[in-house]
């Protein structure tokens, strides 16, 4: 719960998406009051459902191909294991939730 009241503030950013932490970041770096107004999860779209998460699954997926593909290389020995989708979804459940906290 803020204890500040509405006019104790010199910015205020409505969304919680990349702009809005650039902006807040640059403000307080002026010593500038902020707040931030975020009517869901805090991250916006790329921290919560594009960006990142899509990034790291497209990650797993190229390093599979990559080491399904590799065993036609001469002297190169690889496998890859068949997905295990609980781990992979919950490691990007992870990622996303770090992504959350260091905003």
């Amino acid at each position: 719960m803020c204890k500040n009241t509405p006019t104790d503030f010199d910015l205020a950013i409505i969304g919680s998406g990349g702009a809005a932490f650039a902006a807040a970041i640059l403000a307080t770096r002026l010593d500038k009051q902020v707040v931030v107004v975020e009517r869901a999860t805090i991250g916006g779209t790329c921290v919560n459902t594009g960006c990142m998460p899509s990034k790291a699954l497209l990650a797993a997926v190229e390093a599979r191909h990559v080491a399904l593909n590799a065993r036609r290389i001469p002297g190169i020995a690889a496998s890859a294991e068949p997905v295990d989708m609980k781990k992979l979804i919950e490691g990007k459940r992870t990622l996303v939730n770090t992504m959350r906290a260091s905003n």
